[in-house]
């Protein structure tokens, strides 16, 4: 999970590559209406590539930070019933509704 990373898994199963795509796309995308409405209010000589980079890495370190959160709560979780990491459902929707109780 976080932290022990087995970068052979990127390679062998390439679905990885897709799933990250849309998630980055689905965060961004969430707020393109503010985007937009800031980017009306820029000046004419602004730098765009320097304002991309800022709200990539944002949206990068929200991401991130809200992983450690719920991997973070699903850990415990699963210390506290005594039962493996394993067991407990931390893909697609499943993860919400582990980690929205606490």
């Amino acid at each position: 999970y976080i932290g022990r990373w087995d970068l052979s898994i990127l390679s062998s199963r390439p679905q990885i590559w897709s799933d990250a795509t849309a998630q980055i796309f689905f965060s961004v995308g969430a707020v393109w209406g503010y985007i937009t409405a800031y980017a009306s209010y820029n000046k004419k000589g602004q730098n765009v590539a320097q304002d991309a980079l800022i709200v990539s890495l944002s949206d990068s370190a929200c991401a991130i930070l809200a992983g450690l959160a719920a991997f973070s709560i699903c850990g415990h979780l699963a210390y506290e019933a005594g039962i493996p990491l394993d067991e407990l459902p931390t893909e697609s929707r499943g993860l919400a509704f582990v980690s929205y109780p606490i």
